[in-house]
């Protein structure tokens, strides 16, 4: 059976067991991962089309742009070309299967699209479906545990590339786009997120933008990238500084780095994603930075740099083997530091499989 076949079959069993008839899918990631269309959205504004799964039936709505390569990387699925808008297409697909509860993905469709396609199928409803598909995408198949360990050691590839070219006076974004140019260069399709780099009193800011500021000696740089490969992603953060670093910045890096290494080794399938969190922020906050760690531990990662489950306080989830999660705690001391250090770790019925191997070392000579 193929992956697709794998995977309509299991949607088909959560159908029947939520009594709907059908599932219209419209999350980008989601929708690859059920038909095998490589095509992204784009933006909010425009979409590489839809899905609608039954018990037996299964369509790809898509425009011209996109319905040969439908064809070809979706062949479980049969395509309907748009020759008007999505919701007037799904409508038209949902009146000739004659279907009645329709679950939909109300996160990711605006009230307007759900309100026209109730006016137009006014028999019809449409119960959300928000998080069915993403719930079946948070445990991995062998192929795509294989795609995130090349995803991660390119990664770590790029990353030793950068730090041989890291120096005194190099901009934050003259690195970012080396490391960038890297992955590019050697095998990733994409980037999983843009290249973030933070030096300086700019380390305090946990999702901050390369600027031009030139990195110092003596003062932390953090860098956060992910390769992407075959679709899939890595996600990776390592805090690192030039020369001899200061008493500060050694201490709260080797905090963060002691409560990685706790949280990497309690992690274990059956634990709670609110129990995971609490494992490298109780190492934090015993060490007095709690109110410096605003962020959760960490999260899911694959077609989607952040997709569940969550490792954070709030969550619900609870960890199964197939799963590949970011560790990665933080210590963030406004205008003047940072530090985060972030592993990317598979879940089995063993254990956990670190499948970051960059270095943690803070000072480089």
């Amino acid at each position: 059976m193929s992956a697709t076949a794998s995977r309509l079959a299991r949607i088909r069993a959560v159908l029947a067991a939520r009594e709907l008839d059908a599932l219209l899918v419209s999350q980008p990631h989601n929708r690859r991962y059920l038909c095998g269309l490589r095509a992204g959205d784009g933006s909010a504004g425009e979409s590489a089309g839809w899905l609608i799964v039954t018990h037996e039936q299964a369509w790809l709505l898509t425009s011209f742009l996109h319905a040969e390569e439908a064809r070809t990387e979706a062949p479980d699925f049969r395509v309907h070309q748009l020759t008007e808008t999505l919701p007037a297409a799904a409508a038209d697909v949902l009146g000739d299967l004659s279907v009645r509860r329709v679950g939909t993905e109300h996160r990711h469709l605006t009230a307007w699209t759900l309100a026209d396609l109730q006016r137009r199928r006014p028999e019809c409803t449409f119960p959300d479906a928000s998080g069915l598909v993403e719930r079946l995408r948070a445990v991995k198949e062998p192929e795509e545990v294989a795609a995130i360990r090349r995803a991660a050691a390119l990664t770590d590839a790029a990353l030793a590339e950068g730090l041989a070219v890291l120096r005194p006076g190099i901009s934050e974004r003259a690195l970012a786009w080396h490391l960038e140019r890297y992955l590019r260069e050697h095998g990733s399709d994409g980037l999983a997120f843009e290249v973030s780099v933070a030096s300086g009193p700019r380390a305090a800011l946990p999702h901050a933008r390369p600027t031009d500021r030139a990195i110092g000696r003596g003062e932390p740089v953090w860098i956060d990238m992910g390769a992407r490969v075959d679709g899939y992603c890595a996600d990776l953060t390592r805090t690192l500084c030039l020369g001899p670093a200061d008493e500060q910045l050694r201490r709260i890096h080797a905090v963060v780095c002691e409560a990685l290494a706790t949280a990497v080794g309690g992690l274990k399938a059956g634990l709670g994603g609110r129990e995971a969190d609490a494992l490298g922020r109780s190492v934090i906050e015993a060490a007095g930075y709690g109110e410096a760690f605003g962020h959760s531990l960490g999260h899911g990662v694959g077609l989607a740099v952040h997709e569940p489950p969550a490792l954070s306080r709030r969550s619900e989830d609870v960890l199964a083997p197939g799963m590949v999660v970011t560790v990665e705690p933080g210590i963030y001391l406004p205008n003047r530091s940072g530090v985060r250090v972030e592993d990317l770790v598979l879940l089995s019925e063993s254990g956990v499989d670190v499948l970051s191997q960059a270095p943690k070392q803070l000072e480089l000579a």
